[in-house]
């Protein structure tokens, strides 16, 4: 019977997790090889990735946020399914000690997340020349450079590690913290001065996902 994945944690997990997952499955804890995983079953896969797929992502993500807030997990991304309880087993045995050694390094990390556009001027004209298009890119890149030297140096010793990604208008960075770091964080970030024309979003923390991939196939 195929199987969605949660998420991984170690074999002291509490037995009593989320009750019911995407599209209102029940929620299984299984133990295999001093690891404890969280899953579903379903006769049809495709109950859990039919539109609106949006509604299966809120709630893997919720039962995520459960889990995360009384143990240290290592989430799959969705939809992640094995095609039974076997082939789970036979991968938890390859894959086991990887997966302890990430839940030992990061049983005590958080990930936080910092969104940076720029702001849209209203009114702008929606056509430009090259030149003008070329100029205002420039100018934008220049500025998100700018925040990029900054971020690092204002978060200080409370981010462990950053992952940066470009986006085709901003940056979107992801931290990594000790948990009893997130309000160092968060009052850092209360002092963080912006370029003008750039807004920020800051959001978490979360379970930490960027920083690794779990890979079943």
């Amino acid at each position: 019977m195929p199987v969605l994945l949660y998420c991984v944690a170690e074999a002291s997990a509490p037995l009593e997790g989320p009750r019911t997952g995407v599209r209102g499955q029940p929620v299984a804890r299984i133990e295999h090889c001093g690891l404890a995983v969280y899953l579903s079953r379903d006769s049809n896969s495709d109950a859990w990735t039919r539109p609106p797929v949006r509604d299966s992502v809120l709630e893997f993500h919720q039962v995520l946020r459960q889990l995360f807030a009384s143990v240290a997990i290592l989430p799959f991304r969705f939809p992640t399914i094995v095609a039974g309880d076997r082939e789970l087993e036979a991968h938890l045995e390859s894959a086991s000690e990887r997966y302890k050694h990430l839940l030992e390094k990061y049983k005590t990390s958080v990930q936080v997340e910092v969104l940076v556009s720029p702001v849209e001027k209203p009114g702008a004209p929606s056509t430009a020349s090259g030149t003008e298009y070329l100029r205002t890119r420039k100018s934008q890149l220049d500025g998100l450079d700018q925040i990029v030297a900054g971020l690092s140096s204002v978060a200080g010793c409370a981010v462990i590690e950053w992952q940066v990604r470009r986006l085709p208008q901003g940056v979107r960075w992801f931290g990594r913290l000790e948990r009893d770091s997130v309000d160092q964080f968060k009052a850092a970030m209360k002092t963080w001065k912006l370029p003008a024309g750039h807004i920020a979003r800051v959001s978490g923390p979360w379970p930490v996902t960027e920083f690794f991939h779990l890979d079943p196939s």
